[in-house]
């Protein structure tokens, strides 16, 4: 009779621990998929990151040979100040066009950069929402295994 009891209540405590390490592997597992999932998030960010300097770089590149083209004219108009009036008119029309280019160009890119960053910003963050989901399932899933260890502790002393 009693080493029957010593017996059975040995082969709960088996089954219990083996149950608990059943949870403890798929709670590592979880873990190992947030930390993948952090991995990808922050590789995104960098390659998102230099995509953003890269785009910079070219921006900056166009921006300094519309300066150059601009500067050009003026010292166009610079040398031509002993020329006919005429003439002066149609190189101060170049410049104004110039000028202005340089400028459309200017706001046309800047809206450009405001939409990329807008869409990346947009894109981390769903992201990061997938990840506080995961997180959110996991603390669930520590929750639920801490209840029931209590529980079944709670039985075992009844």
């Amino acid at each position: 009779g009693l080493l029957y009891e010593e017996k059975e209540k040995h082969k709960d405590t088996t089954n219990r621990l083996a149950c608990v390490i059943a949870q403890k592997e798929i709670v590592g597992r979880m873990m190992k998929d947030i930390s993948l999932e952090h991995t990808a998030v922050v590789a995104e960010k960098q390659r998102l990151i230099n995509s953003s300097h890269r785009e910079q770089k070219k921006l900056s590149a166009e921006n300094d040979s519309l300066r150059h083209e601009l500067e050009q004219c003026k010292r166009e108009i610079g040398d031509l100040k002993e020329a006919s009036a005429s003439e002066i008119l149609n190189y101060q029309a170049a410049l104004a066009d110039a000028e202005e280019s340089l400028e459309n160009a200017s706001a046309k890119y800047k809206k450009e950069i405001e939409q990329e960053h807008t869409n990346r910003v947009r894109a981390i963050h769903a992201v990061l929402d997938k990840m506080q989901k995961i997180k959110h399932r996991y603390n669930d899933r520590v929750a639920a295994i801490e209840t029931k260890s209590k529980t079944d502790l709670e039985n075992e002393k009844k």
